[in-house]
């Protein structure tokens, strides 16, 4: 494989920032697309024509040591104590100029002495790869730590999708290998239904938290306002996502979901969390209680004959019928 043969394939400068810099062989395959012994082909390329050099290994031999704690890359099996923690959300903080791990309080990075700003005051985007914010102008993503750079790019504005909030035109948006529409006023997204589903399965988010997941009703707002699908023009339904979340969102059942600005973050947290298996087991429990009640009601009430041949209630035909109201009781408390 001939460097003008790479040129074809790959951005060569753009490889060689990233490996420089620290992206473990993992990072580097997804970012450029490369199979594995594509990567080792690679490298073996652009160390013959000079390109990698003994110093640019040991510069990215250091860099990985400030990323990950060892100049081989990541480990298989993260541990905690390698990570500093938020012990307000759970979440890891990274630098965003070289990824390492970072304290929310702060003012630079102890690796690479950056300036650090958590406050988002800046331009910022959604990560391709965990989909939190963070700065448009950073490396790395300060969530997850993965490389952002060039990752996310602006589309053509939409004339014909207009933001169901502003009304003004919105834009599309290209979030990794994912498409989606972005009102540039407000910052909420429409994204389609299968597309949020990738988005979720893909999702390389990570909560440390000892409290796992707790049921959130929907905190009633105190002005409701139903919005137009932006494809369709039709109203949409407002729901509490997977009903615990706590995050309202407006769905089209033909089209997608509205995300309000911040929303999108919030519910891939909450899916980190492990929410969706959270809500699949209250819906379970749900059903099996609706059903209990169910067969409760369609027990007869009126006169019947109990065993002994005398008429009257049911609710006094002997112990056979509280044995099974009993039975219903322990089913909705187990």
């Amino acid at each position: 494989m001939a460097e003008a043969e790479l040129r074809k394939t790959l951005d060569v400068n753009s490889f060689l920032e990233e490996f420089e810099r620290g992206a473990s062989d993992e990072e580097l395959r997804e970012r450029f697309a490369l199979t594995g012994s594509q990567l080792t082909r690679v490298i073996g390329v652009l160390k013959q024509k000079g390109r990698i050099t003994q110093e640019t290994i040991s510069r990215r031999s250091e860099n990985l040591k400030i990323r990950f704690g060892t100049p081989e890359g990541p480990p298989k099996t993260p541990t905690r104590d390698k990570v500093a923690v938020d012990l307000d959300t759970g979440l890891v903080l990274h630098c965003p100029s070289c990824g390492a791990p970072v304290e929310r309080g702060a003012d630079n990075c102890e690796y690479c002495k950056a300036h650090l700003d958590f406050s988002m005051r800046g331009k910022t985007i959604n990560c391709p790869h965990c989909f939190a914010r963070t700065l448009a102008e950073g490396y790395y993503c300060m969530r997850c730590a993965r490389p952002i750079r060039g990752q996310v790019k602006e589309g053509e504005v939409l004339e014909n999708r207009r933001c169901p909030r502003c009304q003004v035109p919105m834009r599309g948006k290209q979030i990794g290998e994912f498409s989606v529409s972005e009102c540039p006023d407000c910052g909420g997204f429409f994204i389609p239904h299968e597309t949020f589903e990738m988005m979720q399965d893909n999702s390389s988010r990570v909560i440390f938290s000892g409290q796992g997941v707790h049921k959130h009703e929907a905190q009633p707002e105190q002005s409701v306002r139903y919005v137009r699908c932006p494809v369709c023009l039709k109203m949409m339904n407002r729901q509490n996502f997977a009903r615990i979340s706590g995050v309202i969102v407006d769905i089209c059942q033909g089209h997608g979901i509205w995300f309000d600005f911040g929303e999108v973050e919030k519910i891939m947290d909450f899916i980190a969390r492990g929410g969706l298996q959270q809500a699949k087991r209250a819906d379970l429990e749900r059903l099996k209680a609706e059903e209990s009640i169910g067969r409760i009601r369609a027990i007869p009430t009126g006169p019947t004959e109990n065993r002994y041949g005398a008429r009257g209630n049911s609710y006094a035909a002997g112990g056979e019928l509280l044995d099974f109201v009993g039975s219903i009781v322990s089913i909705l408390t187990d």
